[in-house]
């Protein structure tokens, strides 16, 4: 009676089959799980840095205004031109079912630009004038970058990361200067860029006499040029009494 030794090619073919096709489900079943925890990873990620930047851009939207002189008597007199919240008129919707918003592209696409002001006081008698103070506000999408810039620096925030747009007032005709009528306010200066942004739009919100902004931030992860996961956040900026919002063609 002859013993068997050793294997068949067949076999061998077969048990090398068998184990390619586990090591193959153990590969795929990893990929899967490393894509899961980065998916899961930038979410988290982005949902925070979005949030934090539209909670800086809702407290100063609230505060947007126009230049203010308050004269002997009290009263508050406008400085020209009047300033006020302008949105790149393709993001910006006049209803809340608007479908406006600015996609992201390799260019430099200026998004929104407003000011904060605090009111000059005009010299009596008694008093020398008390100068204003000026910041300006900018928001601007670049190559999937979402850049806003809070300034008292005017060169900066009228070039910086792209020019501003000539049809947008953001300062009185009187300047921004040290000892001018109104002065730089560089008391807290901010700068925020988060990545990954693919579009963004603006929503006017009215009830009566109030009138709000809904701001909404998408962003989307891609993979090879193929959207793999995307997150949108938004927030409501409730607006003085006076501040005016406007489409501008940037």
């Amino acid at each position: 009676m002859r013993t068997r030794k050793g294997y068949t090619l067949v076999e061998i073919i077969v048990a090398a089959s068998i184990l390619s096709a586990f090591m193959l489900s153990v590969f795929l079943m990893f990929r899967q799980l490393t894509t899961a925890y980065r998916v899961g990873e930038w979410k988290a990620s982005r949902q925070k840095e979005v949030q934090i930047l539209l909670a800086m851009l809702k407290e100063d939207l609230e505060k947007a205004n126009s230049a203010y002189v308050i004269k002997m008597n009290g009263e508050a007199s406008q400085i020209s031109p009047e300033i006020n919240v302008s949105i790149n008129s393709l993001a910006f919707n006049q209803l809340e079912s608007g479908s406006k918003k600015i996609e992201s592209n390799g260019s430099n696409q200026p998004v929104a630009y407003f000011a904060i002001m605090k009111s000059a006081v005009e010299a009596s008698a008694f008093s020398e004038l008390t100068s204003g103070r000026w910041q300006g506000c900018s928001l601007v999408l670049t190559a999937g970058s979402l850049t806003y810039l809070r300034t008292g620096d005017y060169t900066r925030h009228s070039t910086f990361p792209v020019g501003l747009p000539g049809a947008v007032f953001t300062a009185p005709d009187s300047g921004v200067s040290v000892g001018g009528l109104f002065e730089p306010n560089n008391d807290n200066d901010a700068f925020n860029k988060i990545n990954d942004v693919n579009n963004i739009a603006f929503f006017l919100v009215e009830d009566g006499d109030k009138r709000a902004l809904r701001v909404v931030v998408e962003c989307r992860l891609m993979q090879s040029n193929i959207p793999v996961s995307s997150i949108s956040e938004s927030t409501v900026a409730k607006l003085m009494r006076d501040t005016k919002v406007v489409s501008a063609g940037m």
